[in-house]
């Protein structure tokens, strides 16, 4: 009797490092910005990069001229606090759903193309959501305002449910992006 072949092990998810991470990132943030003009994507993009360079080079500000110094250094050393690291990375995580949030209306006017960079950013978007509090700290935000918007008195019955909706429908989307 001929035995069949063992099942090769089931493939493992590889954890990726902050450094490929950053340069997905990267290239995502690149692509949107030589798109249909969406010039608030470098926002995150840049805040992550301050807080690194805060982090890494903020001993090299005893170098800099005095005058220099004396802008420079208060915020640098604000930014190397845990407070200060925190808000900027508070600020990114807000600015990512922002622009997370306001893609679909250009792909709606663009096309296809953006469409594209549309589910790209929204995939890199769901999984920040799964490894980052601040990011899952502002979509709870965003969340919690839409439904707001569509319990207020002013807003039809039928408009509220149909915002509710689109919450829970979104909600699902992401949940399979991941």
């Amino acid at each position: 009797m001929r035995r069949l072949p063992a099942c090769p092990p089931p493939a493992r998810r590889r954890r990726l490092t902050d450094h490929v991470r950053a340069r997905r990132y990267l290239i995502l943030t690149l692509l949107l910005q030589l798109s249909p003009p969406v010039p608030f994507v470098l926002a995150p993009f840049a805040a992550y990069a301050v807080h690194a360079v805060c982090n890494a080079y903020g001993g090299a500000i005893a170098y800099l001229p005095s005058f220099a110094r004396g802008v420079v250094e208060p915020r640098v050393a604000f930014l190397r606090t845990e407070e200060g690291g925190q808000a900027v990375l508070a600020f990114a995580a807000l600015s990512e759903v922002m622009v997370g949030a306001f893609l679909p209306f250009l792909a709606f006017v663009h096309g296809a193309k953006m469409a594209m960079l549309t589910l790209f950013f929204w995939r890199y978007l769901a999984r920040r959501h799964a490894a980052s509090f601040w990011t899952k700290q502002a979509v709870d935000i965003l969340v919690e305002r839409v439904r707001d918007l569509g319990k207020h008195r002013f807003v039809p019955a039928p408009v509220g449910g149909l915002l509710d909706a689109v919450v829970s429908t979104l909600s699902k989307v992401f949940a399979k992006l991941r």
